[in-house]
């Protein structure tokens, strides 16, 4: 089937194929730790099962979620699984029972084990550093992942301009914009606007050239600084695209207050993010496999419910005033001051 067939934009697609390599490390953790077992012998809660086979309920809940659209699982009520068709296989007395194949180890399972057992990101417990605190460390992995990210900021800021009117905003802040591809294309959409792009110093360093490029200097300023300190203020519009992802709740809800403490009365702010739908199906998997990435990868990071994002945001003294999907990967959010 193609992706034209099954309706997947290409760029999702892509994405799928990319963070996909998770979904064999999923498989293999689940059955080392005997979920199917677990659940044959009537554990269904999450919790239950995690009690049952010494694992962290939400990591094995983020897993568990993410195999569900192959059949693995079926989650019949909220946080509640049964077998299914493949889950039933893997359970040690079942007839014709295939348990022992997908224990054959692949790349990444014992990481995805250690992160299911503990919660914690097995990248951190390898290298002895958050992930960002590597790339800082190795500039080869730095240049890869920042060109990684430009190539995913350019579709996700066409995926914007698709949805959201950009034009009614004069001063445009894009808070960790990273090199400012996002913001580029947003001011070449709107030539009244002037633009800020934050972002850490390694950031802005290699923001400032390619704004000249681009021809926007006179238009963007290029401010050094971390937003879990801070955000610049004087914007009319604020953009947080792919950012409180990357973070545990404790951190994105600083990410938020900061912006909020900078928000006029009628400012926006703008989450670019993927959003875990309520009904788990295969159109979910990137974002399903997404998260199994950064169940591994990052320190905390996750991918979140539209119910997930609204709750923080109403911590952080903002209402989401309307949620906007895209034909690419991820959605619109826009908050407002509460």
């Amino acid at each position: 089937m193609s992706t034209r067939d099954s309706g997947r934009q290409p760029d999702v697609a892509l994405l799928e194929l990319v963070t996909g390599v998770w979904l064999g490390p999923a498989l293999y953790a689940v059955t080392y730790l005997g979920v199917a077992d677990a659940i044959r012998a009537g554990a269904t809660h999450v919790d239950d099962i995690a009690r049952a086979v010494g694992a962290h309920p939400g990591a094995l809940y983020r897993a568990m979620r993410a195999l569900t659209p192959a059949q693995v699982f079926e989650e019949s009520a909220p946080r509640a699984f049964s077998n299914g068709p493949i889950g039933k296989l893997l359970e040690s007395d079942a007839p014709y029972s295939m348990r022992a194949l997908a224990l054959l180890p692949p790349q990444g399972g014992r990481e995805m084990v250690h992160s299911i057992k503990t919660g914690e990101s097995s990248f951190e417990r390898k290298h002895g550093m958050s992930f960002f605190e590597y790339l800082e460390k190795n500039p080869k992995s730095l240049q890869v992942h920042a060109d990684a990210m430009n190539a995913m900021a350019r579709r996700q800021a066409r995926a914007l301009l698709t949805v959201y009117d950009v034009t009614p905003f004069r001063t445009i802040v894009d808070v960790g914009g990273g090199q400012g591809a996002i913001l580029r294309e947003i001011l070449h959409a709107n030539p009244a606007a002037r633009g800020i792009l934050y972002d850490l110093p390694n950031a802005i360093k290699a923001a400032t050239p390619k704004m000249q490029e681009a021809r926007l200097s006179d238009r963007c300023e290029c401010i050094a600084g971390s937003f879990l300190e801070a955000v610049p203020s004087g914007g009319d519009l604020y953009l947080l695209s792919s950012i409180v992802h990357d973070w545990d709740d404790e951190h994105a809800l600083q990410i938020l207050k900061n912006c909020r403490s900078v928000l006029s009365a009628n400012a926006k702010l703008i989450l670019l993010e993927r959003i875990v739908p309520r009904d788990v199906d295969a159109r979910s998997n990137s974002t399903l496999f997404l998260d199994l990435t950064m169940l591994v990868s990052m320190r905390g990071g996750r991918e979140r419910t539209e119910d997930e994002f609204r709750a923080l945001l109403e911590r952080s003294k903002l209402r989401l005033n309307r949620t906007m999907p895209t034909d690419s990967w991820i959605s619109v959010l826009e908050a407002v001051p509460d």
